[in-house]
């Protein structure tokens, strides 16, 4: 898994300010999968600079503490398996991201991580007593290789 420094400040703010659904892990979701989060043009521009790719899907997401999400898959229109990053907006030393390519992923705020392989079996957990915050952006590349597992 790649790792870019993210040179946006003020990020956490934002997020906090944005509304919220919990879904059925506890996690909080501004937008469901595959869907665009209005408001953060300039995120989506850094990561598509990085990675010479337009952007199909915004999201931000909430990982109260205390919170493990299990093992699962994520699933996006079509199947596709495009390149998914990562921003951690606000993280804590005691949370955790796995998944079945790269094993146990630790990440730092203020850095983008990808591609995140969503299409595979992951699952990530918030063992402190901070809320951790990330934002993902799913770019218009297709993972060359990548296929949902049955």
């Amino acid at each position: 898994m790649e790792s870019f420094e993210s040179r946006i400040d003020g990020l956490v703010e934002r997020c906090e300010r944005l509304d919220y659904v919990t879904d059925t892990t506890g996690t909080l979701m501004a937008v469901s999968q595959g869907k665009w989060l209005p408001g953060f043009d300039d995120v989506v521009k850094e990561i598509m600079a990085l990675r010479g790719a337009g952007a199909l899907y915004v999201m931000c997401n909430v990982l109260p503490a205390g919170t493990s999400v299990p093992t699962h898959r994520d699933w996006l229109p079509g199947k596709r398996c495009l390149e998914r990053w990562h921003l951690v907006v606000k993280n804590n030393d005691y949370c955790s991201w796995w998944d079945k390519a790269n094993g146990v992923v630790g990440m730092m705020a203020s850095r983008w991580y990808g591609p995140c392989p969503y299409w595979l079996e992951h699952r990530v957990s918030n063992l402190g007593s901070t809320d951790r915050i990330h934002l993902i952006v799913d770019l218009d590349i297709d993972v060359e290789g990548a296929r949902y597992e049955h």
